[in-house]
């Protein structure tokens, strides 16, 4: 097993391992911590690790596990890859029981590095649907420090930097007011010199009676 194939495994894996977390957020679903990691440390301490060690052997396989005991001890860059903007924001979207919809802010942390990406959603309910759009909540969006960021990524110190922004978010509800599906679509991009997007789609599959799961597409550009 190499290549693409052990990087899938390996991700199930530790999938396995954290199979089972506690997150705190904030009223609008951004989270905020995970609290059960000290759960999360004593399962890689008492089994994980030793199950990780015999099971890959590879060259690199030992560097690869040090260097992800090093993360699961530090609860600050754990954190970090449950932030910025993933399929965990279906599940956290903060629309629960909602009749009225305002305006209110979603804060992607670390979205940028060290930088929050700091945005003013408008949102449209329509039967059991929301529709989200977005612009630079630019009161909290640290400008400054975007421009100093990528001038220290080009070396250049002469240009315009102009952060544009496309966001579309669709969620759509069943009768119990259970997210059936959504759709989320984010673009961030500094015409030539910065362009990434990031999309989502998310749906409630009934396999059985009373049991349910959610598939998953996921692709990131």
């Amino acid at each position: 097993m190499e290549g693409r194939a052990l990087i899938h495994q390996w991700t199930k894996d530790l999938e396995l391992l954290q199979n089972r977390l506690l997150l705190k957020t904030d009223l609008y679903g951004n989270i905020i911590s995970i609290e059960n990691i000290s759960e999360l440390q004593n399962k890689w301490k008492s089994e994980f690790k030793s199950f990780l060690t015999k099971k890959y052997t590879q060259k690199g396989s030992h560097q690869l596990i040090e260097n992800t005991e090093q993360i699961f001890y530090n609860k600050q860059e754990f954190e970090q890859q449950f932030f910025g903007y993933s399929f965990l924001r279906t599940l956290f979207h903060g629309y629960y029981n909602v009749k009225e919809l305002t305006e209110n802010s979603l804060s992607l942390k670390n979205f940028f590095g060290q930088l929050d990406l700091e945005l003013k959603l408008q949102s449209k309910k329509e039967n059991n649907k929301i529709t989200n759009t977005a612009v630079l909540n630019k009161e909290l969006f640290k400008q400054k420090d975007f421009i100093q960021l990528i001038r220290d990524i080009t070396h250049t110190y002469n240009l315009k930097v102009d952060l544009n922004i496309d966001l579309e978010e669709i969620f759509s509800f069943n009768e119990q007011e259970q997210i059936k599906e959504s759709s989320l679509y984010l673009e961030t991009a500094v015409p030539d010199l910065y362009y990434i997007i990031i999309a989502h789609h998310t749906n409630l599959v009934e396999q059985e009676e009373h049991k349910k799961t959610l598939n998953l597409e996921l692709w990131e550009i």
